[in-house]
């Protein structure tokens, strides 16, 4: 079985988790998450591994499931933060988390893009072009900032 598989399991048992725990309702944020994943695999169209992919029609489920699965578990990391600088804290707490993650998950797991873009800043993670850098390193923020403006508790 590949690391991918696993994650995408990995993730939707954890959203199933916090879908039916019944302490918070979670419907809101995941349907926006899930909805700025989708849009994200489906246009930017940079989603091919090296070594498996789990699509359907062109559309790989690894990212689709890892992202929704990451916006919803920033946001309900977001909500347990006290109100005094919550926000800036998840920020750090995303950018440490996703520039972590994606060091284990290209260098560790060998979860790796079948392109040849330079990594960050000339490190050894997010192999890929410098626009999609870019979002997935504002993402997080700008996922909080749209849930906090449509009211997502």
């Amino acid at each position: 079985m590949s690391w991918q598989l696993f994650i995408i399991g990995l993730g939707l048992v954890g959203i199933a988790y916090l879908y039916n725990k019944n302490v918070k309702d979670i419907k809101e944020e995941l349907v926006i998450a899930g909805i700025i994943s989708f849009i994200w695999v489906l246009l930017s169209g940079i989603y091919s591994y090296s070594d498996a992919n789990y699509s359907i029609f062109a559309f790989n489920f690894f990212p689709f499931i890892a992202w929704t699965t990451g916006l919803v578990a920033l946001r309900e990391i977001y909500e347990m933060l006290a109100k005094k600088y919550r926000f800036v804290i998840a920020v750090i707490i995303y950018t440490v988390g996703i520039i972590a993650l994606e060091y284990v998950g290209y260098n560790i797991l060998k979860i790796q893009l079948a392109t040849n873009y330079a990594g960050l800043f000339g490190y050894p993670l997010m192999h890929m072009p410098w626009w999609a850098q870019l979002y997935y390193l504002a993402i997080g923020p700008m996922y909080l900032a749209i849930t906090d403006a449509l009211g997502v508790k």
